[in-house]
């Protein structure tokens, strides 16, 4: 995906299984290796949640990537 700014994102569908931090982690090299933005996505409509657990689940791999990636990689 080209965006107006030229940046290109790698958009990776997250369901937070106990694999999805393999993919994660290997979606973080690639990111690396072809210098884009990694940007994870989790779809709530599928799922009687509130607005709340998602975010809080987000704080597993979001730890896992500022390891990586560093603090300023990640918003």
């Amino acid at each position: 995906m080209n965006l107006n700014n030229g940046e290109q994102k790698i958009f990776v569908r997250i369901d937070f299984t106990a694999e999805m931090e393999l993919v994660i982690l290997h979606e973080i090299e690639v990111t690396k290796i072809q210098d884009k933005v990694l940007c994870l996505i989790y779809h709530t409509f599928e799922e009687a949640i509130s607005e709340e657990e998602p975010t809080s689940r987000m704080a597993g791999p979001t730890a896992l990537i500022r390891l990586i990636l560093g603090e300023k990689r990640v918003h």
